[in-house]
């Protein structure tokens, strides 16, 4: 299997894993029906308390000599009660009946009218007190005859309906429950970093291996010129230097043939780690083949470039090999251009391998940055 084909594998596995599928969907089972029972504990909780204020609100009105709690509701998180109070209405029961029912429909004129008689009816009859529900959407209306603390009969109106507060203010009236649902997105998020996080190493470590050269560390001759072709086409439209430096180690065969092709092979190695010290982090190294390397340096002119590539052929030429009890001390050839407005990849590529030659053919071992006819980038 090739280095591009062991990448694509990887990825595949790391970006479709089925193990990774089944289970997050267990996990977010779990998680769900957590929360599900937080919510019921919560809402149950919240009755619960809100129930008691119902009762305790309702024993207030039903005990003897209770007080006018006329326009004072008690609002909860989930239900709402209010109260108004009127005299009872003297007379037989069929005049009190319409006169309450008067007063009532005025009180609540949302209300369903047809049947407010019959509701207020057993309270002029003499009952203590009458529970109506289904004749508002969401609301128990309850009615309650009490004495007065001056000995009159009084008649309560107390309803209990579904409190008006939105889900939104819910949840900001319960720091809690945005604490719970944080925990959550914090576990599932943990729970998918360490889920990916082996399986996008290994892909990333497959692509790495896929675009470098296996012997030199450096960029493969395709991944380089791809990522310069796009370089150079940035910096064509923004009008950005860039700087291309080709090098070439001297007499490489010279040390194959006279330390064999491992020693060859330390060389390459060697240069390319050297090479890769030596610049910037965002700059493109690349092993175009053999003993030849390519070096794109973003945002560099070419007097510039031509520093960076001297430097970069005095630490080569600094760095001594040991093979047995020889050391043997490389030197390098390097051709540098710059971007010109009409400038490719290809163009400038041209130009820089025509002074790298005119550097081998002037006695290796030096950087040429101009030609000898012209002072073109």
């Amino acid at each position: 299997m090739s280095l591009r084909d062991q990448g694509k594998s990887v990825e595949e596995r790391a970006v479709r894993p089925m193990r990774t599928a089944i289970a997050a969907a267990g996990f977010a089972f779990l998680i769900t029906n957590a929360v599900f029972l937080l919510l019921v504990v919560f809402l149950r909780h919240q009755i619960e308390r809100e129930t008691d204020i119902v009762g305790q609100f309702l024993a207030a009105h039903l005990a003897d000599g209770a007080r006018d709690l006329d326009d004072q509701p008690a609002t909860g998180k989930i239900l709402a009660l209010s109260s108004v109070s009127a005299p009872l209405p003297d007379g037989e029961p069929t005049a009190c009946t319409e006169r309450l029912a008067a007063w009532y429909s005025a009180q609540f004129p949302d209300g369903d009218q047809t049947g407010i008689a019959a509701f207020v009816r057993p309270i002029c009859q003499g009952r203590v007190a009458n529970v109506g529900y289904g004749r508002r959407f969401g609301v128990v209306d309850v009615l309650i005859r009490r004495a007065g603390p001056t000995g009159q009969i009084m008649v309560d109106a107390v309803t209990v309906r579904r409190s008006d507060l939105s889900a939104v203010d819910l949840v900001v009236q319960n720091p809690r429950l945005p604490v719970v649902a944080a925990v959550v997105a914090l576990l599932a998020g943990i729970f998918a970093y360490f889920m990916r996080r082996q399986p996008y190493r290994l892909y990333l470590a497959a692509r790495q291996n896929a675009a470098t050269d296996g012997l030199s560390g450096v960029l493969r001759r395709e991944e380089f010129f791809a990522g310069a072709e796009e370089l150079v086409r940035d910096a064509r439209l923004n009008s950005h230097a860039v700087s291309l430096l080709a090098l070439d180690i001297d007499h490489f065969k010279s040390v194959n043939d006279r330390f064999g092709h491992a020693a060859g092979d330390e060389v390459i190695r060697i240069c390319g780690n050297l090479i890769s010290a030596t610049v910037r982090g965002g700059d493109l190294v690349g092993r175009i083949g053999g003993e030849e390397f390519m070096v794109l340096l973003p945002d560099l002119p070419k007097f510039i470039g031509a520093e960076v590539a001297d430097r970069l052929r005095k630490r080569i030429k600094s760095h001594g090999f040991a093979f047995g009890d020889e050391t043997f001390f490389a030197t390098v050839s390097i051709g540098v251009s710059s971007m010109m407005q009409a400038d490719t990849l290809q163009t400038l590529a041209e130009r820089a391998d025509r002074r790298l030659y005119q550097a081998k053919r002037t006695g290796r071992n030096r950087v040429v940055w101009e030609d000898e006819d012209n002072f073109d980038y």
